[in-house]
């Protein structure tokens, strides 16, 4: 295809893409040697390729300058190596589904994302490891349904949260290791069923507990929890949409089973339960 001025018009190219092209190409120029310039951008072939109405092999030679291999389904997209259906990316590598992002390995389902592997249904979230659900976080390893939260290891269901290990159920926490259930939390480890407390251990609904008793409950409390599954919101194939962090939701998956075994645990406190999940039932 002999590209023109007028083409590009025709086609409603934007104004800085013609004044480069313009200036490059005054009296036209045909799509396989434009391919070959280096100075043209990725972006203005991406557009090109788009919108202009070219051939297989012009296709083929766009494909190979903007380095998409043993690819399907791309667009507007630059080095891609075996992955499909990706949209507006670049560096995506064995990869399904991959809208807005960059540097993604060996993920599916992400959206608006940096630097993410082994991971799916992630959005607007840079550094994340094989984890799942991720969205409006950073620095995520081994975690599911995580939102707004950062530097996160062996984590569950976390909303607002910083600097967690092994820590599940928990949000507006900081700073807390193998602990769970909980809320307003700082400092602490190995806390459970517990609400604002600050560089506190060993705690069953804000009281104290023996090491021994408490790990024997966390031991329960992890094997009771652990075939909750992880719930989404939205089915597109290009995830764009945020975890289920509602405690009550998190109730309904547990069941009744759940609700009678914490209340047969040392140091029950109904109002503290109410404290976490601001569900009037525990009342």
């Amino acid at each position: 295809m002999f590209i023109t001025n007028e083409i590009l018009e025709r086609y409603n190219a934007c104004e800085s893409g013609k004044k480069v092209f313009n200036r490059l190409y005054p009296n036209g120029v045909e799509i396989i040697d434009l391919l070959n310039n280096r100075h043209i951008s990725d972006e203005i072939l991406h557009w090109g390729a788009e919108y202009l109405p070219v051939s297989a092999e012009e296709l083929e030679k766009y494909y190979q300058r903007v380095n998409v291999v043993d690819s399907t389904n791309c667009s507007m997209s630059s080095k891609i190596t075996k992955s499909n259906n990706i949209f507006k990316s670049t560096n995506i590598s064995n990869s399904n589904f991959i809208k807005l992002s960059q540097n993604v390995i060996d993920s599916e389902n992400v959206s608006s994302s940096q630097s993410i592997k082994t991971s799916k249904y992630v959005n607007n979230s840079i550094s994340v490891e094989y984890s799942e659900l991720i969205v409006n976080s950073k620095n995520i390893t081994r975690s599911a349904n995580i939102a707004n939260s950062s530097d996160l290891d062996y984590c569950f269901n976390i909303s607002n949260g910083k600097n967690l290990l092994n820590c599940d159920t928990m949000y507006n926490s900081s700073l807390c290791e193998h602990s769970g259930f909980g809320s307003f939390l700082i400092g602490c480890h190995k806390v459970l069923f517990c609400s604002q407390l600050n560089q506190s251990s060993f705690m069953l609904f804000n009281k104290p507990i023996s090491k021994s008793l408490f790990d024997e409950i966390w031991e329960q409390y992890k094997t009771i929890t652990k075939n909750v599954e992880v719930i989404k919101d939205n089915s597109n194939i290009f995830y764009d949409g945020a975890p289920i962090l509602r405690f009550d939701t998190m109730f309904k998956k547990l069941g009744k089973d759940f609700k009678n075994w914490v209340k047969t645990l040392p140091n029950y406190d109904n109002f503290i339960m109410y404290q976490i999940t601001l569900c009037e039932e525990w009342l």
